[in-house]
């Protein structure tokens, strides 16, 4: 079942599918695993989150650490937007 579940999940030809089941099962171990998200923001905009983690968080180096917990080798090239 494994290779049919991977060819599915193949979006990007530039990241393999076990990139990206890799990726999608630390977020989902750091959302349910341990319990911890409800604590970590309790209440205010979601919005004013975000702008709080971006500019006090260094996010390329969280990023390498989120990648090395995962077991994830491949790095993936940033895309860029036409303007």
């Amino acid at each position: 079942m494994g290779p049919t579940i991977m060819k599915y999940i193949q979006a990007n030809p530039k990241v393999s599918a076990e990139t990206r089941a890799r990726a999608a099962r630390l977020c989902e171990w750091l959302e349910y695993g341990n319990g911890f998200l409800a604590f970590i923001h309790g209440g205010g905009s979601p919005d004013g989150a975000k702008m709080v983690v971006r500019g006090c968080y260094d996010l390329e180096y969280l990023a390498k650490k989120a990648a090395f917990i995962a077991g994830i080798d491949e790095v993936p090239q940033p895309v860029v937007k036409k303007k």
